[in-house]
């Protein structure tokens, strides 16, 4: 689950320099890497790993920002990356931020 930034409003970079992100895993968590991704036109901005607690149990809720002040105007994505060591799930959302 991930809850959007918004409800497809752009941000204003003079009322907020972080995006702001939650997302819910769920099922068997040992081993599991996560990361949060921003991208513009399939390029990618910047990225940070995401720790998760050292012993996840079902369901596991994250919480956390990503710095979005030195970025340009315009629409980017936001990626959550989710793997272990037989696959990977990704969750995208879109954003617009303005000056």
């Amino acid at each position: 689950t991930l809850i959007y930034p918004n409800l497809g409003e752009p941000i204003t970079r003079s009322a907020s320099s972080e995006l702001p992100f939650y997302f819910t895993l769920y099922g068997t968590l040992d081993g599991v890497k996560a990361s949060a991704e921003l991208l513009r036109n399939g390029q990618r901005l910047a990225e940070a790993p995401i720790e998760l607690p050292p012993s996840p149990r079902s369901p596991v809720q994250h919480i956390g920002r990503f710095p979005i002040g030195a970025l340009p105007g315009g629409t980017c994505q936001l990626r959550i990356r989710v793997n272990n060591d037989r696959q990977e799930i990704a969750r995208t959302a879109f954003f617009t931020i303005r000056d």
